[in-house]
């Protein structure tokens, strides 16, 4: 009786490798060019030309934190904070393992493309009060609104960002469904603090006097519910026109 084994079987075809999950071009390079392709016709030049993956750095987490601190002063608190820009030096700032396959750069690369301080911009109320015209919940749902658009065109997930989950983007988005997105992107891209009015008085002129008012210290008290229930009432009355 023989004790060998024989010939060992033809080797078959190697198992296939998982495909790889859909990313942009690379963890830091938002893809600027959707960026300047889907927006472009809102952002003044200066600032497309501005936009560039150099400005993106990422830090450890000591290094993050120091850097956000040092740019926000020193209580601020960068527990929860992915990344960060900072307008004052044009600078993005990544915390190392949270970059999301590019997304957090792309975020705030939106926040670079914005309408800058013009978007938060402050005024005075009849008792002589600085209250924000947009506020930083709503500026921050408009940013991931944007952000939200190009992911799903390279197939990405961005809804469990905080901004996704705690509801302020619907409010956005239902912003946008109310007065249309060429009104809404030129607030938020354009130049000024003229199409940011042209946007509050849309949504008062929709909704009624004085509507943009309650919605935006709603949302500053992170009462983002309430602030739909606001909304929600004018949206059947017709759709408003879609950017082209």
């Amino acid at each position: 009786m023989g004790g060998g084994t024989g010939d060992p079987p033809p080797e078959g075809p190697a198992p296939a490798e998982p495909p790889a999950p859909p990313a942009l071009p690379t963890e830091v390079d938002a893809p600027i060019q959707d960026i300047k392709d889907t927006f472009g016709d809102f952002i003044p030049q200066d600032r497309l030309d501005g936009l560039s993956a150099d400005r993106v750095r990422v830090l450890s987490s000591q290094e993050f934190d120091q850097a956000y601190r040092a740019a926000r002063g020193r209580g601020a608190d960068p527990r929860g904070v992915m990344g960060f820009y900072d307008a004052t030096t044009g600078q993005i700032r990544i915390r190392a393992g949270k970059a999301r396959l590019g997304l957090t750069a792309l975020h705030e690369q939106m926040h670079a493309a914005s309408n800058g301080g013009e978007f938060n911009w402050l005024v005075f109320d009849s008792h002589d009060n600085i209250v924000p015209r947009v506020g930083q919940k709503l500026k921050e749902a408009f940013t991931d609104h944007f952000t939200n658009q190009i992911a799903r065109n390279h197939a990405l997930d961005n809804s469990d960002t905080l901004y996704n989950a705690d509801g302020r983007v619907a409010v956005a988005e239902d912003i946008e469904s109310l007065v249309g997105e060429n009104v809404v992107r030129q607030a938020y891209f354009g130049d000024g603090a003229e199409p940011v009015e042209d946007m509050i008085r849309a949504v008062d002129e929709r909704c009624g006097e004085g509507t943009w008012g309650r919605v935006r210290q709603l949302c500053e008290n992170g009462d983002f519910a309430g602030a739909r229930a606001v909304l929600r009432p004018h949206l059947g009355a017709g759709a408003a026109p879609a950017a082209p």
